[in-house]
Parts: C-alpha cells; structure tokens; sequence
C-alpha cells in the first residue's frame, strides 16, 4: 500500500478504523515497515515521500549506516545505551544515575542529534555546574559518563570519532564532604552507645552494635552490608572469615575479608546462632534510604563524640575510613592494606581513604627506626661499621611480624560484653610475651628487628647514609629492612624467607 490509511484496531472483540493516519513501504532490504499515528493525511504523505526518498538512497549506496543513526533522535541512542548497561548487570540504581545525569547534561545544551555532539559545549556545561556549586567529583564523575557513552557509539558505528576525547576529568583537589577515622577510644564508645540506642529501620540496638563492628573489621559498605546473610559469615573455616559474591559488590569481585580476632568470631557465632542459614543480617531497605548514617548519628550523640572534627565528619562510611587507616597504623604493606580496601587504585586508598593526624605522624616518627641524624661524626660511622660487620645470620627474626594485622578497633571487654574488637591474631596466655605490645594510643610497636637495638635500620626511598665525607643514596622500598655489611655494600632482607638480596650503593 502506497497511500496513507486509517489503521484497523481491534479492541475488546470490537473492530474499527483508528482517527490516526498510518503509511506502509518496503526498506531498503524489501522487509515491510509501518509508521503510525499521523494526524494529518497530509503529514503522513510528507513521510511517506520521505521515506521513499532514503530507501532509494541507501540502495545506491548514497545513504550510509552513520547518517541513518545520526537522523535518530539522541533519546533513542541513550535509550539503547541504557539497555546495554542494564545487560551488562549493573544495579538499577547505578544506571538511572548514569543516563539521567547524560540526558540532564544533553538537554541543557540543547543538543538533540548525535552530529551536534561536541566537546567545547560540554567544557561549557561543566564550568557552568562548576559556578554553580557541584563538586569536582561531581563533575569528574560526568566527563566519565560521557565518555562512557562515547565508547558505546563508537563501538556500534554509531560515530566515526569520539566527540569528548579532548574533554579530561578535572584533578580533584578538594571533596565538600570529608571524612575522618574514628580513634580506638571513639570506636569503643560507639559500640557501647549503639547497644542501648533505639530501634531503626527494624534494627535493635544490639543489631546496630553488631552492624557497626563489622563495618569497622571490613570495611563493608553499607549497600554490601545489607546483603549479607548468615551464609557469607565462614566462622568455623580454618581462617574464619566473611565474603561477598562478586555479583553483590561494587568492583564486582568476590570479596573475602579475614576475621582474625576468636573473641569477635565467637560473639558473631553466638549472635547468628538459631538464624536460618538464609535470613538477611541486617534486612530492610536501610541502606538504599542511607539509613547507615542516620542510625550512626544518635549512636555519636549518645557515646558524646563530635560529629564533624576539622571539617571533616564522623558518618557511617567513615567507618570504611577506620578500617583502612588502621590498617596503615599498624604497619601493613600497600599491597596488603589494598586487597583489603578492595581498591583498583592505591593512590585512593593512601590519598583519600587514609586519615593519619599530626598525633599519629608524631607517634610513628617515635616508633621508627633509628635514623643517620641522631648520629653524628666518629660515634655514626662506628656504628655504621658494628652494623656491616655482623652477619645477617645474626639478625632477629621477625617472621612472626607477618601473623600480625591491623587493629581495627579497641579491645573485646568479657565484663561489658561486645564493647568493641581488635582484629588481631590469637594468642594463648603462654604467647602473650609474642604478641606485638601496644602504646597508649593501641597501635603496636615496631617488631624486633626494627627496633633501636637491632642491627638491622631501615632506610626509606632516597634516604641518605653518611660516611665519612660521602653521601650515599640507596633506591629501596619503604619499610624493608636492610644492613651495611664490611664491604659498604647494602643488604636488603626478607626475613620470613630466610633470602637476602645485595644491592650496592651507588
């Protein structure tokens, strides 16, 4: 049919003609193709010439597969896009935020085809949200998105070039909301408090209690707390611990995070105990409605510790910043402190996500190894040669060092019941003289051998050892230790392994 007609519709057993003009034509591969709902027998005449016009030019090659995508509506294409990162499994939540900041950012600028995409005008639309208060993460976030999007048309032959690829996320040099780390003493008291808080989100207070300790010893964030069932807690495994499936984390990976305290594992082995292996820890809709930070804040109130420190607050993902901090204090190598932290990027792990104050800068420069400037002239270099010659056979052992990790809270009192946890390995009372003794401040000491009587001093990146007249300089990673033996050549040790490795000085 080669004129406009009213369509047949059948509703409800009854036939009729519909009062809208629909027209038929064959494409360019002969399948037939109907477009509805003209108003006019004239518009539908228009088009239909129309569509005439582009068949014929697609068969002679005039019409390409670019120019038909670019006469699309650019709604159409962000509606595709949306499909694409809908099978791709990422949550609901994630791909509204996306497309709605895309199609926000796209009809702000007027821009309605694909050909009118260009990235002067979205340099443009970023310095306006900039004058308008958004954050730079904000705005980072969105140049990510966009070029996301850019991606997807590119790799479906939707564009010939990418139209953002001269846009680059602008550098985050400041965050409107910062967070801080709890102390030991704050992370006891918050425990205390939320045990005899109030019933939220269907949650008692002891729930609380609980839901606060295990964000402090893994650095679960609240929408993966919130999946987690009696199943994901392996507190009878050798090496008890709590994991995650990948589909329910953010970096879509499994997640295994170590429990190494017996008094947090038995008290989480007495509270799950009767509970279906299937029933949610935490159920509700708490952590979608961030409910995680308004359960915390009378938990605050109630133990007296301030919200906001320096501008930076005290909310229920600053726990996450307690765990990983802790971590740090206590010595863990980046490699390890980042598994854990489940970060693809150690600079966000030790940038953002570490909060060391001048207390505890202070307090490490105390525990550190002894450095060349407490030493000077004959009484440096005698001691440089006692160093180099002894043999590294004579150096303490330090293996146990590698069984210890991170505290992430303050000590399990038996009299107050669950006050808090201290994510360390246990010892027997016969092995208390082993475990590493902790300072005021509950961070533990450096082990033996880097310690002031060791013979073994550590030496930092570009640290400088004087001797004699010369200076040294020795290219090494932070916190192995290392001697000078009697041939002035630098040793770096690997205790654990009982393999030493010769580096000379240059």
């Amino acid at each position: 049919m080669s004129q406009p007609f009213h369509p047949t519709i059948t509703r409800n057993g009854k036939t009729y003609k519909a009062k809208t003009w629909s027209i038929r034509y064959p494409d360019a591969k002969g399948i037939r193709q109907q477009e509805n709902g003209f108003a006019t027998r004239d518009e539908a005449a228009i088009r239909l010439r129309d569509a005439k016009r582009e068949v014929n030019e697609e068969r002679a090659g005039i019409r390409t597969p670019r120019i038909i995508q670019n006469e699309k509506p650019l709604s159409e294409h962000l509606d595709d896009f949306q499909k694409s990162l809908e099978d791709r499994e990422i949550s609901p939540a994630q791909v509204m935020l996306v497309t709605g900041r895309l199609r926000r950012a796209f009809d702000t600028m007027g821009i309605l085809l694909l050909s009118e995409l260009n990235g002067n005008r979205f340099q443009t639309y970023l310095a306006s949200l900039r004058k308008k208060g958004r954050s730079q993460q904000t705005c980072k976030h969105i140049v990510r998105h966009a070029k996301q999007f850019a991606n997807f048309l590119l790799e479906d032959e939707r564009i010939e070039t990418d139209p953002f690829r001269k846009v680059r996320p602008m550098k985050v040099s400041e965050r409107c909301h910062q967070r801080r780390a709890l102390t030991f003493e704050e992370c006891s008291k918050l425990l205390k408090a939320a045990r005899k808080c109030s019933p939220m989100y269907g949650l008692s207070g002891p729930d609380q209690e609980v839901l606060f300790l295990v964000a402090l010893n893994t650095g679960f964030r609240a929408t993966e707390l919130s999946h987690l069932e009696v199943a994901n807690l392996q507190l009878d495994d050798e090496h008890p611990h709590i994991s995650l499936s990948a589909s329910q984390t953010k970096n879509r990976d499994e997640a295994r995070i170590p429990l190494r305290d017996p008094e947090v594992v038995q008290f989480l082995k007495a509270w799950i105990a009767g509970k279906p292996r299937n029933a949610k820890l935490w159920p509700g809709n708490w952590a979608k409605s961030r409910g995680g930070g308004k359960m915390i804040k009378p938990a605050l109130e109630a133990a007296e510790i301030p919200y906001e420190v320096d501008d930076r607050k005290a909310d229920f993902h600053a726990l996450r910043y307690t765990f990983i901090t802790n971590l740090i204090k206590a010595g863990e190598t980046p490699a390890y402190v980042q598994r854990l932290a489940r970060h693809s990027d150690i600079n966000l792990t030790y940038r953002v996500y570490t909060d060391l104050g001048l207390e505890d800068l202070y307090h490490g420069m105390l525990r550190s190894r002894q450095t060349p400037h407490s030493q000077t002239g004959e009484s440096q270099e005698n001691s440089l040669q006692e160093q180099g010659d002894k043999s590294p056979d004579d150096q303490p052992d330090d293996s146990n060092s590698s069984e210890s990790v991170a505290q992430n809270v303050a000590h399990f009192s038996d009299s107050e019941g669950l006050s808090s946890s201290s994510d360390v390995t246990g010892c027997d009372k016969d092995d208390e003289d082993s475990r590493p003794q902790k300072d005021k401040h509950g961070t533990p000491h450096s082990q033996k051998a880097t310690g002031d009587n060791s013979s073994c001093r550590s030496m930092s990146q570009q640290k400088k050892i004087r001797r004699g007249g010369d200076s040294l300089t020795a290219d090494l990673l932070p916190g192995f230790p290392c001697v000078l033996d009697c041939n002035n050549r630098l040793i770096l040790q690997i205790v654990k392994n009982n393999y030493q490795v010769l580096i000379h000085l240059r």
